[in-house]
């Protein structure tokens, strides 16, 4: 499947979905890079986060990856424990997800009576944890990033005259 197509003197590009896919992961490994290094000069326990996203990233873009690579996103992303909760808890769905791909892949291959209601089990929530596995990964990319929304960023609230908690006499005014 072609998404570009053109030609430039003897030159022919062709742009196909999997090589989209390739340049869009490389993208987001760079955003991922900038966002390490802004998460390293703040001392931002985040930068773990950062330097995990590209493993996730990885089976949520390169459209070719078997179920067993997400094994590796998922242990890698227990470095979210340190972080923060919301992070904790998408790591555990991401190691659910994994582990029940695998074990429907293992359950798919021997095909026991006794397995074949959880094989129909696994393959009909498969279409809604794929949805699941990559809101999780486009979260973990955004902690990654470090961009904030400016109605939710953290600090303290500037006040223009902050009232005093001194018992003392108040200072004159000029």
């Amino acid at each position: 499947m072609t998404l570009l197509s053109a030609h430039v003197g003897s030159v022919h590009f062709h742009l196909t979905l999997q090589w989209a896919l390739r340049l869009f992961f490389l993208g987001a490994v760079a955003l991922c890079a900038r966002g390490a290094a802004r998460h390293l000069r703040n001392r931002d326990p985040r930068v773990l986060i950062a330097i995990t996203a590209p493993w996730l990233l990885m089976f949520a873009l390169l459209g070719q990856m078997q179920e067993r690579y997400l094994v590796w996103g998922a242990v890698v992303s227990a470095v979210a424990l340190g972080v923060n909760i919301r992070l904790s808890i998408i790591h555990f769905i991401i190691s659910a997800a994994s582990t029940a791909m695998i074990v429907h892949v293992m359950l798919v291959d021997k095909k026991l009576d006794a397995t074949l209601r959880a094989i129909d089990v696994l393959h009909g929530i498969r279409p809604y944890a794929s949805v699941l596995v990559l809101v999780c990964v486009a979260l973990y990319f955004w902690d990654a990033l470090g961009w904030r929304i400016p109605a939710f960023r953290r600090g303290a609230v500037k006040t223009a005259t902050a009232p005093s908690l001194s018992l003392g006499p108040e200072p004159e005014e000029a």
